[in-house]
């Protein structure tokens, strides 16, 4: 099958190619020494290819992966692959890797009709260009100051872009219908573990005392997780009109809610505070599910107070504790105004380019010493300090350019196109929120799925608003000026 749709020339190319990376790298390793580790180095470019062509139809589930690995009970995607070396490795690495590897593949084996087209949008485009030299600035600065690596996290920013190719054999409906799939599962199994915590006093994070009194049970992480799988089960209820499938996307939102109250995280709070009226502004037929379900949910959402209430009685004191706190007794924001203080030291002097990504800075409160390596808890003031005006300005025109992409191909869809597109919009909202007093840019894991929603809109192509009601290929759309009936999504 290769033979075939690869001429002859390019396979002569390959083969010599591929025989000059062999011998290189076999003349590195019995100059140093180190045989293995330079055959490896040298096979792992076509072990890589081999892969994508094994994998070219299947490239999507990385996106599954990627999204699943945050919503399992057991925290793996957080932590570093157990490999040998001083550089830290990502499971969010080895998908980019894969899917890059697997686009590359498809597009070789392919014919000139056949070969993968990444989606079009101005977030892969033009709009990327200032941040990748932004960084490039930073990320050299960091390097020659601190001896900072070149390949960190600024570098991820930029390459995990490439996760955009995991979307070439997608189309919106599939997109959303395995999103749901793996949002809903997810859900299920993050209730169980957050009741299981409950039962047993423990936690699912080490930050388990909060600084305004109390435990924390699930991981602020995987309350902003549950917060996607809240959008999407709304945003279900306008799609799916049948009484059983909507009292399981009810379902899968009150499971959502639960745990991401008993991860009392403030700036997830604020997310849904911000993003679930929208919703229910914007969407007519949730709006008007939501209202027909009201007399039950109101008495199962007693009943579930009061089930709580039982493994965790000062729940309440905790939730409200967290809402009410202010500046002068949280112990947390006092750390991150004075991690901000320290990180930005030196900035005022060159605000242009910044002073480099990799520095570390310590200081004090009340007589305790604290040492923080770049993000002070705010992603914006973490690209400011590294990358200057020049970083955190192209950051702040890419997240422009993403709203006003998804707004266009939202007011010109309809049915689950324009479902996809909030999800992805008010999903990402969440991590911007939570960017503002946490460290989201500079963990690898969310910036990942922040590539993979700012390009999930791409899916959607960009029509005249007159025609949203025809959107080709959606049934729900085509109906709707007739007796609408949307299909199920999950």
């Amino acid at each position: 099958m290769l033979s075939r749709r690869l001429s002859a020339p390019l396979l002569v190319g390959l083969a010599a190619l591929g025989a000059l990376v062999l011998n290189l790298g076999l003349a590195l390793g019995l100059g140093t020494g180190q045989t293995v580790p330079a055959l490896v180095v040298a096979v792992l470019p076509f072990a890589l290819i081999a892969f994508g062509a094994l994998t070219a139809r299947l490239r999507h589930w990385l996106l599954w992966i990627a999204l699943a690995a945050n919503l399992v009970p057991f925290a793996f995607a957080d932590e570093p692959l157990p490999l040998p070396g001083g550089t830290q490795i990502f499971l969010a690495d080895v998908l980019v890797v894969l899917a890059l590897a697997s686009f590359l593949a498809a597009a070789l084996i392919a014919g000139p009709d056949e070969r993968p087209r990444i989606p079009r949008t101005p977030v892969l485009g033009w709009a990327l260009v200032p941040l990748v030299v932004a960084l490039a600035i930073g990320v050299w600065r960091g390097h020659e100051r601190y001896g900072a690596s070149l390949i960190g996290q600024p570098f991820r920013l930029i390459l995990y872009a490439g996760i955009a190719t995991a979307l070439s054999t997608l189309t919106a409906r599939q997109a959303y219908r395995g999103l749901t799939v793996v949002f809903y599962c997810g859900t299920v199994l993050q209730a169980f573990e957050a009741v299981r915590l409950m039962a047993s006093g423990a936690s699912q994070t080490d930050q388990t005392s909060l600084s305004t009194g109390g435990t924390r049970i699930l991981a602020l992480g995987t309350a902003m997780y549950l917060t996607g799988a809240l959008v999407l089960a709304l945003l279900n209820l306008e799609q799916d009109e049948r009484a059983g499938r909507r009292a399981l996307h009810l379902a899968i939102a009150g499971l959502a809610t639960f745990g991401i109250v008993v991860a009392f995280g403030r700036t997830t709070f604020a997310a849904v505070a911000l993003i679930v009226p929208l919703l229910v502004l914007g969407f007519q037929r949730m709006r008007r599910a939501l209202v027909d379900w009201l007399p039950l949910i109101l008495p199962m959402l007693a009943l579930c107070l009061l089930l709580v209430a039982q493994f965790q009685p000062d729940i309440g004191t905790t939730l409200r504790d967290r809402l009410t706190a202010t500046t002068t007794n949280d112990f947390n924001v006092r750390w991150r105004e004075k991690a901000t203080e320290a990180t930005l030291e030196g900035v005022s002097e060159e605000p242009i380019a910044g002073v480099g990504f990799g520095r570390t800075t310590t200081f004090e409160i009340d007589q305790f010493s604290f040492t923080i390596q770049g993000d002070p808890h705010n992603s914006f003031i973490y690209l400011l300090s590294g990358g200057g005006v020049l970083a955190l300005g192209s950051y702040v025109l890419l997240m422009l350019v993403f709203l006003w992409d998804a707004w266009r191909r939202f007011r010109g869809s309809a049915g689950v196109e324009r479902a996809l597109v909030a999800f992805a919009a008010c999903f990402w909202v969440v991590f911007m929120v939570n960017a503002l007093a946490g460290p989201v840019l500079s963990d690898a894991n969310f910036m990942l799925t922040i590539w993979i929603l700012m390009a999930l809109p791409a899916l959607v192509p960009i029509r005249p608003r007159g025609q949203a009601a025809t959107a080709p290929g959606d049934p729900a759309a085509a109906g709707a000026a007739a007796q609408p009936r949307a299909s199920s999504a999950a």
